[in-house]
């Protein structure tokens, strides 16, 4: 004969599952537990208030452009452009004139030389000029623009002048 399923045993008998409560539905409408905070406007010291800052149109207007600082790092710009061209320029003009190229480097360097000092000179005197305080970091830049010309310039002809040691 077969056992009474569930046995009736008291210590076989396994713990009927208690019924969860259901939660209740808290988020309806809760009511904040906190007051809102109140919000005032702050009371400030006028000892630290900021000085009044005059209209920028009529500061604007009475200082002047620094127009040596633009021309000089117009130049620099435009000279750093049409190097791009160089290349081409010195392989036209060694085949089309039969000209030796490193005759065509030497003249091409001078030029490069000529520039680099125009740029540095109109730099240092658009940084003399005080009376042109808008846009003088066109001239800082220019005089900095020349100086790593300069550098390149040593460099390089440096570079040239110990090249026949290495051959």
């Amino acid at each position: 004969m077969s056992a009474p399923y569930p046995p009736q045993d008291p210590q076989h008998q396994f713990p009927q599952p208690q019924p969860q409560p259901q939660p209740q539905p808290q988020y309806e409408q809760q009511q904040p537990q906190y007051a809102q905070p109140q919000y005032s406007q702050p009371q400030y010291d006028q000892s630290y208030a900021q000085p009044q800052v005059a209209p920028l149109v009529g500061n604007a207007a009475s200082e002047r452009v620094n127009v040596l600082g633009v021309v000089a790092l117009s130049i620099a710009a435009l000279h750093s452009a049409l190097s791009v061209l160089t290349p081409a320029f010195v392989f036209r003009l060694s085949f089309d004139l039969d000209l030796d190229s490193s005759a065509i480097s030497l003249v091409l360097g001078a030029v490069n030389l000529f520039w680099v000092l125009v740029v540095g000179v109109l730099g240092l005197f658009g940084l003399m000029r005080k009376d042109q305080p808008r846009l003088r970091w066109t001239a800082i830049g220019a005089v900095v623009s020349a100086g790593l010309g300069i550098i390149s310039f040593v460099f390089s002809l440096f570079s040239g002048l110990l090249a026949p040691l290495f051959y």
